[in-house]
Parts: structure tokens; sequence; C-alpha cells
């Protein structure tokens, strides 16, 4: 088979106003062509005169070397491809120059490295990068010009357009990420790294957890309400009191639940959130099967019952991880959705979606006595204060109950006539 080969071509059928012709690169490859547009316009007497012997317009001959500098490139490609495909060669020749110093090319060539494997981190830095350019309005920032002033200005301009404080936090997370990966490539610009403590340094903000753990009462009327509307409406219902049930378990996870992982009378998984770190990062959760549980299960799980299917009807094996990422965006906009009518319904104030079931979990079994150690062990959390973040503020009953332990004494203090004291 022969190798493909490069001309350039002058496409005199389409006249521009000004009456020049667009200069194109031809590609020939076994039988086939294509035609690609540089850029270039040329009248029929410069065309002409380029492809002379003598060329004397200073002008023209600029151009003329930037046509030869489109050939090379072409060239450099088609003997660099181990197999020559159109779709191949244009990704290559048509791909935007790489400027390592520049963060909003290292971003982008991160995106479009994560796109498939991690598309809700890729996400993100998305938003991230089209944030600096809403704010800069330009496409050129190099990193050395992300300094500790740089980076608060763009934090106080965020927060003026809307942006809450965790949001800042998601968004510059991931600048820093980049800065240590440039950082790795040129170790001698660690001189201008900007995140870190101290007046010199910026710290990326953290806003504190809102804690949106609703009681066990108003779980007792979800738990019971049966004036379900639709079936989409019950589903919902009983998908968000699984997550409850089972662990606080994110509808990330239970949508990834296979039959594989109940064993034993537990449903045992690792987190997705987790899946994707280190191998010591990833804990195995277990949760024993209680009848509710069950019930859910053998109400809405999917048929055959087969080790590596999933359990519940959101994914199916074979889709990429933005497909995933898509189906289990649709049901949680959908649980959230319905629950929110729910709760509504029987009369609950806050705000209930797919997470108040996670904090609710952890909530009441601690005011039910158990241990944040153990709290934390049945979110798969190696830190005590991730698991704290979950834990609802105490009841007012609760504080009442815990503020008489404070004058609780083994004698009472007897009022003496000359004691002005308080009698306790």
């Amino acid at each position: 088979m022969k190798k493909p080969t490069t001309t350039l071509f002058f496409d005199n059928r389409i006249q521009k106003k000004d009456n020049t012709y667009p200069v194109k690169l031809t590609i020939y490859y076994n039988g086939q062509k294509k035609r690609y547009g540089l850029g270039v316009d040329l009248t029929e007497n410069e065309w002409k005169k380029i492809n002379g012997e003598r060329l004397r317009d200073e002008r023209l001959n600029e151009i003329k070397k930037e046509l030869n500098v489109f050939l090379k490139k072409a060239n450099d490609i088609l003997d660099k491809l181990p197999f020559f495909s159109f779709s191949e060669f244009e990704s290559q020749f048509f791909a935007k120059p790489f400027n390592v110093d520049n963060f909003f090319d290292s971003a982008q060539k991160k995106i479009d490295d994560i796109i498939e494997t991690r598309p809700s981190t890729a996400s993100i830095l998305q938003n991230c990068l089209a944030s600096f350019k809403s704010h800069l309005k330009k496409n050129v920032l190099l990193f050395n010009e992300i300094t500790p002033e740089f980076l608060k200005k763009h934090e106080d301009w965020m927060v003026k357009n809307s942006k809450s404080l965790a949001t800042v936090g998601i968004y510059l997370r991931e600048v820093r990420k980049l800065f240590n990966e440039y950082i790795d490539i040129n170790p001698e610009m660690s001189r201008i790294y900007p995140f870190g403590k101290g007046s010199k340094k910026y710290q990326i903000p953290t806003a504190k957890n809102v804690k949106i753990a609703i009681d066990i009462d108003d779980i007792e009327k979800i738990f019971n309400f049966n004036s379900l509307k639709n079936e989409t409406e019950e589903y919902s219902r009983n998908i968000w009191m699984f997550s409850y049930l089972c662990n606080g378990i994110n509808i990330a996870d239970v949508a990834r639940l296979k039959y594989k992982c109940i064993e034993n009378g537990s449903i045992n998984f690792v987190r997705k959130k987790t899946r994707n770190s280190t191998k010591s990062k990833s804990i195995l959760i277990s949760v024993p099967l209680s009848k509710e549980m069950d019930e859910i299960i053998n109400k809405y799980g999917t048929s055959p019952k087969l080790s590596d299917n999933y359990i519940f009807p959101i994914l199916i094996n074979g889709l990429t991880e933005r497909e995933e990422l898509k189906k289990v965006k649709q049901e949680t906009k959908t649980v959230n959705k319905y629950i929110k009518r729910i709760s509504q319904s029987v009369g609950i104030e806050a705000n209930v979606t797919s997470m108040t079931a996670r904090h609710s979990f952890a909530t009441i079994l601690k005011r039910s006595g158990a241990p944040t150690s153990y709290i934390g062990d049945t979110f798969g959390h190696s830190d005590v204060k991730t698991t704290q973040n979950y834990l609802g503020d105490y009841s007012f009953e609760e504080k009442k109950k815990w503020q008489k332990e404070l004058t609780k004494f083994k004698t009472k203090k007897k009022k003496s006539k000359n004691d002005t004291g308080a009698i306790l």
C-alpha cells in the first residue's frame, strides 16, 4: 500500500469578495483525497508569483514560507503515523500547540486525558477553566502569574459572582493539583508555588459542611408514606430509604451495586469515590442486609440475578465512565425530585435530598449512642474529622439534658440566712 502524499492546491473554484481564492492542503491516500483549508487566500496572480522562479515581493515570500511550514508539518505527521487514517491525521495536524507554561493549556490537556475515565473530575476542571477565562477575558494564563494575590482576587471575583466558598475550594484544589504537576516537571519553579499557610501564601478556603440531617420521626413519616401518586414516586422513595438503611450509601454507589456484593447476609462494596484512589484508601464497607433492604431489592432488583449484573435498573454492563456518570446524575435528579415532594407532603420543613439520607443515617446513630469511630467505619472514613462533617447538631432536648449534667452535684448547697448566692 502506497504512502500518503501531500500537495498544495489553489482552489480557484471558490472566489471570495476580494477576488482571492483559498490555498488548501491536499492529502492523497489509496485512491482517496481530502483537502484542508489553511487560512491563506491569494489572487491568481499572487499564486503564480509564489510558484515562479524569482519572488521579490517580501509579503509573498513570507506567505510562501508559511505554506512550506504547513507542508513540512503534514509530512512529519505522515512519517510518524504507524497506520494512516484521515481522522488521525486531522487530529494531529489541527491540534493547537501546547505551551507547558500556560495553565490553560495544561488544564485542557488534563481534561482531554481524563474525560473518558474520570468525567466528574474533568467536569470540575472544565468549570474551573471557564471561571478563569470569564474573569480574565484572555486565553493565556502563565503559571508564574498565579500568585497568592491573583488567587485571592479570583476568589473575591467568584464570591461576587454568586459562587460559594465551597465551590471556590473545589475549583482551586484542581488548580493546586495542576501546579504540583507543573513543578514535578519543572522543579526550579517551586520558588513561585503560591499555596500554603502564612501571610505570603494563599490558603484555599474551606466551607463548613451544612448539616442537613432530619430526625427519626421524619424518617418514619417518609417510611410510612403511602399516598404515592405513581410508580416513579414509590421507586424514588424506596431507593432513598435503601440509601438511608445501607449506611447512607450515595446514589452513585447504589447504582454500581452488583449481586456479587451480597454475601453471607451482608452487602459489601467499595465506594466509587475511593475506588479511583490508591488501594490503601479503598476500604471495604460491609452492611448487614436488613429485612427492609431485602424487600426493596426483591421489588426492584434486575433479572436474572447473576453475579456480575447490577442490582438496580440504573446502569447496564458495557457503559463508559461518561455514560455511567450521565445515568447516575439522572437517577439522582429523579430521586431528589420525588423525595422532595414526599417530604413536603408529610410536613417536613427541611429541604430533603439524596444527601439527607447519608447525613441522617450518621446523626441518628450518633444520637442513639453510637461512637463516632463506629459511624466513620460504616462510611469507610479513615479520619474522624471527615465523619464529624456529617453529624447534625444536638437537638434542644438533648442540650437541656446535657446542661443538667453540669449541676448534678452529689451534695446540694443549703441556703443560709446570710447566703445571697443561687440555690443549686
